[in-house]
């Protein structure tokens, strides 16, 4: 049921529609050097789902990686209590039924620092995503702040995505995500700092997966629809 990118690293897309819209949602799951599972933006932890994540091995970390993918994080902290839970920015007000261990910010826990880099987006506090580079894979992970949909069969689906900031059939932020930006220079010197990072493929909650040149085409999908 998982697809592996990397040796360490592995997605699940799950069929998610909202508002009856196919939006779907991936989920990321990196086997950090300690052996246990780094869980990234958690999809629905069905029977299946729990038994291909518990034979990958133990649940160390779950990330809320921005203050909107809050989904399915409650059944996680029940599954998995011994897990530690990190929100972004304003998440656990949120979510309050779910207890969060810290909120994302300074240092990396010390058996993440040398599998990942993060990097808050500034300029927009109603999301606060988190964005991170699994350094061994040069695999950049994101969640809403780009989408990557490149097929739907409904036209409904294709009909909203176009007129959901022409996200439709190319890399590129959403509208919605855009309207968001509060402060575009802090904004801008997020994307630039992640511009720094070397990376190939980038992992997106909704659509597929940038197999090649990311670093490239993310600069260029925001320089198209921000000017950034």
């Amino acid at each position: 049921m998982f697809e592996k990118l990397d040796d360490e690293l592995w997605v699940y897309d799950e069929p998610l529609k909202l508002a009856g819209i196919l939006l779907g949602h991936r989920m990321t799951v990196v086997r950090l050097p300690s052996g246990g599972l780094w869980v990234h933006s958690p999809v629905e932890l069905t029977p299946d789902i729990r038994r291909c994540i518990d034979e990958l091995g133990s649940v160390a970390y779950v990330v809320g990686p921005n203050c909107v993918h809050d989904l399915y994080l409650e059944e996680y902290r029940e599954a998995y209590p011994e897990a530690v839970f990190h929100a972004a920015p304003g998440l656990s007000k949120l979510c309050p039924k779910v207890k969060f261990d810290s909120v994302i910010g300074g240092n990396l826990p010390e058996d993440c620092r040398e599998v990942f880099d993060w990097q808050r987006i500034g300029g927009m506090p109603r999301v606060n995503e988190i964005v991170y580079l699994h350094k061994p894979s040069g695999v950049l992970i994101v969640t809403d702040l780009l989408f990557n949909i490149l097929r739907r069969d409904r036209f409904l689906d294709r009909l909203f995505f176009r007129l959901n900031g022409n996200v439709y059939g190319r890399l590129a932020p959403s509208g919605l995500f855009r309207l968001v930006i509060k402060d575009k220079e802090a904004f801008r010197r997020s994307i630039h700092k992640i511009l720094e990072w070397e990376f190939d493929q980038i992992i997106v909650a909704h659509g597929e997966v940038v197999r090649e040149k990311g670093r490239e085409k993310l600069e260029a999908a925001f320089l198209a629809t921000t000017g950034l």
